[in-house]
């Protein structure tokens, strides 16, 4: 059986806690010759619920039995039984002897206080041996919420203390103690065993801080005499405002000038038709055309021999009918013809040979 603390679902109710403890005139817990006058005390206290500490149980069961089947089955309890029900917080989960005191028998049933950071293995633990959890807080066990669930679904009212020093002081810092039950063992103990609260160490006083030395006061200021206040100016009075000036007649708009005619076009210059057989044509990129032969342009090469080329490597242009256009380095078109006489350029070529041989035997003889 699991119960979650929701906040705001459940009613601010607690059972009344009853602190019982047994200390000796030294103040410790532990060591008495007559535990048992302890008990005996606590079985005079009606309460529906008994809360250990697991450090309590550890140390009770501390070499403790194996389970046996009889350990896993769930244990049913009847309303009418007047067995108080065992409470004990393990956020830890460091318990494994439940069963042991469990088969003590003098309790009802018995409880797990445990919070969201307990093991899962643990609760796995307590699952398989059908010990219900009540799962409050994050780090540590909030007791708060965890005893407003006991009293909503245990209907528990009244419960009593059985822990050593640490739950109690937990539960006193918390103001969740309503009543104190305490046996006084008339001995001393000593210093081997704990005391039932924790020693504050002793606060010293601060030494005191000398006194600083009077200030004296300042004389005050002989005031000054106001000064006569000085009368006001007398307001000049307000010019005349100016009459309007009559508006001016607007002049009559000019009549705008009539548009010029546009002048006509000239009519573009036409391409001059050039036979480069008689008359050799210069470019206007320096390349000399001597002939045309199939619109491919033969030019001369600065050795004087000639070379048949392509129209557009010289940046001439081939036209519809096979004729050649290009720019002469006088800035005008010039149009070649299609394809030139043969013996013309034979001819042509001749012509150019003989010059360069002229030029070798001129050579030559100087």
């Amino acid at each position: 059986m699991i119960f979650y603390y929701q906040k705001g679902g459940l009613k601010n109710m607690k059972p009344k806690i009853i602190m019982h403890t047994q200390i000796s005139l030294d103040g410790r817990i532990k060591g008495f010759d007559n535990p048992e006058v302890y008990y005996q005390v606590a079985g005079g206290i009606h309460s529906d619920a008994v809360l250990f500490g697991s450090n309590t149980v550890f140390t009770a069961f501390e070499k403790y039995p194996a389970e046996t089947e009889a350990d896993f089955e769930k244990i049913i309890t009847s309303p009418e039984d007047p067995r108080p029900i065992g409470v004990i917080p393990d956020s830890r989960g460091i318990l494994r002897s439940l069963h042991c005191l469990r088969n003590l028998g003098y309790l009802k049933e018995i409880v797990i206080l445990v919070s969201t950071a307990t093991p899962k293995e643990y609760l796995n633990y307590l699952e398989e041996r059908h010990y219900p959890y009540i799962v409050s807080g994050n780090d540590h066990v909030d007791y708060e919420k965890a005893f407003q669930i006991l009293h909503e679904q245990y209907g528990c009212k009244y419960m009593r203390t059985d822990s050593g020093g640490g739950l109690t002081n937990k539960l006193l810092e918390n103001g969740l103690i309503d009543e104190i039950s305490l046996v006084i063992s008339p001995c001393f103990v000593g210093n081997k065993e704990k005391q039932l609260f924790d020693p504050v160490d002793p606060v010293y006083p601060v030494d005191p801080v000398d006194p600083v030395d009077p200030v004296d006061p300042v004389d005050p200021v002989d005031p000054t005499e106001p000064t006569e206040p000085t009368e006001p100016t007398e307001p000049t009075e307000p010019t005349e405002p100016t009459e309007p000036k009559e508006p001016t007649e607007p002049t009559e708009p000019t009549e705008p000038t009539e548009p010029s005619k546009p002048t006509e076009p000239t009519e573009p210059s036409k391409p001059v038709d050039t036979n480069p057989i008689e008359n050799p044509v210069n470019t206007d990129t320096g390349v000399v055309i001597v002939a045309v032969e199939d619109s491919k342009p033969i030019i001369q090469l600065a050795d004087g021999t000639t070379k048949k080329v392509e129209a557009k490597e010289i940046g001439a242009d081939v036209q519809k009918d096979g004729t050649v256009t290009v720019k002469g380095s006088d800035g005008k078109m010039k149009v070649l013809p299609k394809t030139g006489e043969t013996e013309n350029i034979a001819l042509s070529v001749l012509g150019s040979l003989m010059v360069l041989g002229s030029a070798f035997i001129f050579k030559k003889r100087i």
